[in-house]
């Protein structure tokens, strides 16, 4: 549902943006939620895909939304997703506890961090969104991103620090 909202604040200020969720399960009652809080069917779009589908649509999106709850294992879990987004040069609008996430994103100018659920804290970060996606080096910017913290090298040499294989 927060992202809905988001959705329809992101909306009011891009009156072409459109929603794209992509899932492999559990998409039937997102109609329910679209038509209860009053998003057009014209204005979204809900596919159900396979994992080696995906990237054939991120490559004609625009950016990545993600809402999540603030629960205790999100706040040290690294969502793999991540590297998939950066790669395929999507900025990010997101809500999280995990401060990897919040520093690679802050410090890279990359997207923005989602810290007020609610239409006024939607409102700034729409604004704040609409500069950024006018940064012509943005999508160059979140690829460079994905090589230099999520390459599979990079996390494979740190993994072997971390555990003394190195």
């Amino acid at each position: 549902p927060k992202m809905v909202d988001f959705f329809k604040v992101l909306k009011s200020k891009i009156n072409h943006a459109h929603l794209l969720i992509l899932a492999n399960n559990g998409v039937e009652k997102l109609a329910e939620l679209f038509l209860e809080k009053g998003v057009k069917k014209e204005d979204y779009t809900v596919l159900s895909l396979q994992s080696i589908e995906v990237p054939k649509y991120l490559s004609g999106s625009n950016l990545v939304l993600s809402i999540t709850s603030n629960c205790y294992s999100e706040k040290a879990a690294f969502r793999t997703k991540f590297a998939e987004y950066f790669m395929s040069g999507l900025p990010v609008a997101i809500s999280t506890e995990n401060r990897f996430i919040k520093d690679i994103i802050s410090s890279n100018k990359i997207g923005v961090i989602i810290e007020k659920l609610d239409e006024g804290g939607y409102k700034k970060n729409v604004e704040d969104l609409m500069v950024l996606l006018e940064d012509k080096g943005l999508k160059s910017r979140c690829k460079e991103v994905s090589k230099k913290y999520l390459d599979k090298h990079v996390c494979i040499d740190k993994y072997m620090d971390i555990y003394g294989i190195l």
